[in-house]
């Protein structure tokens, strides 16, 4: 409406406010929205996350059962992955960031991998040429070419010594 736009919830009965100069949808739930000279990322339930001087991009799953999460990458180079309602997961340097489940993202550092779950903590070391998908709560690691398993409810880790997939 008169070059602005305004961001609705697909359900419920809401008055639109058109206070919006550009409005860019990311994934289902999280926009990018500008006014003025700032610009916000707005999550699905209402909370928004200043981005003026961020990088923002998708983090998508490979299981498209779970949602999308956001990942901002500030000047110095810091990374932070939001979970899709808005609630910061972890932060840190590192190269990249796969999320596997709503709860457990694969983190890339120099080439080695690791695994952080939902409250930031890193819960496998980042010391790993691969962590495999996610199955019946476990994930297969590759170390050193020899196959090893991780399971995350107990935290027990099969050492990387198989020929094969355990």
């Amino acid at each position: 409406k008169a070059s602005h736009w305004a961001l609705q919830p697909q359900v419920g009965q809401f008055s639109p406010q058109f206070r919006y100069s550009l409005v860019k949808l990311l994934s289902q739930g999280i926009s990018l929205v500008f006014s003025g000279n700032d610009s916000y990322v707005r999550f699905g339930k209402g909370d928004s996350l200043l981005t003026t001087d961020l990088t923002v991009q998708i983090a998508k799953s490979l299981d498209p059962e779970v949602e999308d999460h956001l990942l901002t990458i500030d000047s110095k180079g810091i990374k932070r992955l939001y979970g899709p309602q808005g609630h910061k997961i972890l932060g840190g340097r590192f190269d990249e960031v796969t999320v596997l489940t709503d709860y457990l993202f694969i983190i890339n550092e120099n080439g080695r991998k690791g695994l952080s779950d939902s409250t930031g903590r890193n819960v496998l070391p980042i010391n790993n040429d691969a962590i495999g998908d996610f199955h019946a709560g476990s994930v297969s690691v590759l170390r050193g070419g020899k196959f090893g398993m991780f399971n995350y409810a107990s935290r027990k880790i099969i050492d990387p010594e198989y020929e094969s997939r355990v």
